[in-house]
């Protein structure tokens, strides 16, 4: 019988010699993580730190991950660094220094990496999405200009969306069905956006559905879990995820019939003589001009990250507002009155949409005080720059800008007016709709980097509001909001929170 000693070093090496190599890696790498924060840490440190002292560096960026809003709370500068787990971020405050950095050319103040770390790219989408970004041009001009004639198509989605994932219940003697707001408004919003992305009839597949949802998640999975580990050693990790890939053959399972119609189209100048409109699918075909995005797989790319962003911030926000409707009984009828005006008017146009100017304020105030994250639009500083305060920051440090503090430069600022930016509007005759960028309100960015997509969003926001209040009542389950949740510096609504829903008739 073989004795512990043998088994533990047997001819294959043996359990202890991988032990104790397995050790010697961890401590390697323990030690090369110190080595590289202690590096980091030295470099700002005349910056506030919102944590501890520098030796509980990753405990504090644990705490961070888990509620980075109560993390920051107590930082009063206008600076201040902030423990992630791959790095420091310093996170600007006050109108001067986010003015100035609203200002700072993109050779300075750079996008593209802070994207690679914030998002994990080159793991979850396409090194060729930040490299060559040539699909927001597409959201700023072409998606922007079609949006009159999408409104009808959109509603249309919304309205099918709703008869398909709202049940009515089989017996119930008040009509309340409970849902889940997570659940619903996610498939809702992404049935809604792919009616312009691929078009009828994909935007109603369910499969189509589910994996676009499910990708948004797994962009946030995958990312998360890669920046557990310092920067330099997350190539070594990101290579045994396939999770991307996977993604990518999903997608192209249902898109690919769509690329190759649409190229037959092309090849033969058809579209030269068809009056029908296009989508983003095919509008990201016609305006690939280096032959590296030309194929399917970026095309099917972009088409995931579309979704992902249409997912993640617009369904988060939709959610918020319609919860927020949920404990404001008081603003139902205002609001129903105005949407059932609107539509009576102009149908169901941009113009209808225009003219719900309260149910545009209701949802900004919402957006106000639950921003999808309290800390966004990051930057890395590309040199060594010297705020207006003073302050060197050196060269290769993330930024973000507070938005949560910027959206509380209002008086009141913790008290949900839901007319707040209505009757801001009617009194200075200056535009205060959920789409206007103003440094009081960062929601959707600042300066000539803010949200190309938000004109589009806006408008399925009020979409779905407004069909809502024109076709169902609506209260919580519970009796008041359960408090919001927070990873790192996002924020969603509760899990556990359930909405109830009420065919009107």
């Amino acid at each position: 019988m073989a004795t512990w000693a043998q088994t533990l070093s047997g001819s294959d090496g043996g359990l202890l010699q991988q032990t104790s190599s397995t050790y010697v890696l961890v401590a390697t790498g323990i030690l090369a993580y110190v080595v590289y924060s202690k590096q980091e840490t030295w470099k700002l440190r005349h910056i506030e730190n919102a944590g501890s002292s520098s030796p509980l560096y990753f405990v504090d960026a644990v705490r961070y991950m888990i509620n980075g809003k109560n993390f920051v709370t107590n930082a009063v500068q206008k600076m201040v660094k902030i423990p992630t787990l791959d790095g420091w971020v310093v996170l600007l405050r006050g109108e001067d220094v986010i003015d100035e950095w609203r200002k700072l050319p993109d050779d300075i103040l750079g996008m593209d990496q802070a994207q690679h770390n914030t998002l994990q790219t080159r793991y979850t989408m396409s090194e060729r999405i930040v490299s060559n970004p040539y699909h927001v041009p597409i959201v700023q001009s072409q998606w922007r200009r079609a949006i009159p004639r999408l409104i009808p198509d959109v509603k249309e989605e919304v309205e099918v969306a709703f008869e398909t994932y709202v049940p009515t219940p089989a017996s119930s003697e008040d009509g309340w069905t409970e849902i889940d707001p997570q659940k619903l408004f996610p498939k809702v919003i992404c049935r809604a956006s792919n009616r312009v992305i691929v078009g009828k009839p994909l935007c109603r597949n369910e499969e189509f559905i589910e994996n676009n949802v499910q990708y948004t998640f797994d962009i946030f999975t995958t990312a998360y879990t890669l920046r557990l580990f310092p920067r330099f050693i997350q190539p070594l990790i990101g290579a045994l995820f396939r999770t991307k890939e996977k993604n990518i053959d999903r997608c192209l399972k249902h898109v690919r019939p769509l690329i190759q119609e649409r190229k037959k189209r092309l090849e033969s100048k058809q579209d030269e003589e068809d009056d029908e409109p296009g989508n983003f699918l095919s509008w990201i075909m016609e305006d690939a001009k280096d032959p590296q995005d030309a194929n399917e797989r970026e095309w099917a790319v972009r088409v995931l990250v579309l979704n992902f962003v249409a997912v993640h911030t617009t369904s988060t926000t939709v959610s918020q507002s319609i919860l927020d409707l949920a404990v404001h009984p008081e603003c139902h009828d205002i609001l129903r009155t105005e949407a059932q005006e609107a539509v009576d008017r102009y149908g169901w146009t941009k113009e209808g949409l225009d003219n719900m100017v309260r149910i545009d304020s209701f949802i900004k105030e919402s957006q106000r005080l639950r921003p999808v994250g309290f800390a966004l639009v990051e930057r890395v500083l590309m040199q060594d720059h010297t705020f207006v305060n003073g302050v060197t920051i050196p060269k290769g440090t993330t930024l973000a800008v507070d938005i949560d503090d910027r959206n509380q430069q209002y008086p009141d600022p913790d008290v949900f007016q839901p007319w707040k930016f209505y009757d801001l509007q009617q009194k200075t005759q200056k535009p205060a709709s959920i789409t206007a960028i103003t440094p009081e309100f960062l929601s959707f960015g600042y300066g000539r980097h803010a949200c190309p997509g938000r004109y589009f969003a806006a408008a399925e926001f009020k979409i779905v509001m407004a069909y809502l209040l024109l076709n169902y009542d609506v209260r919580l389950k519970g009796e008041e909001r359960l408090p919001d949740m927070f990873v790192g510096p996002g924020r969603i609504p509760n899990p556990k929170e359930r909405l109830l829903l009420r065919r009107r008739t």
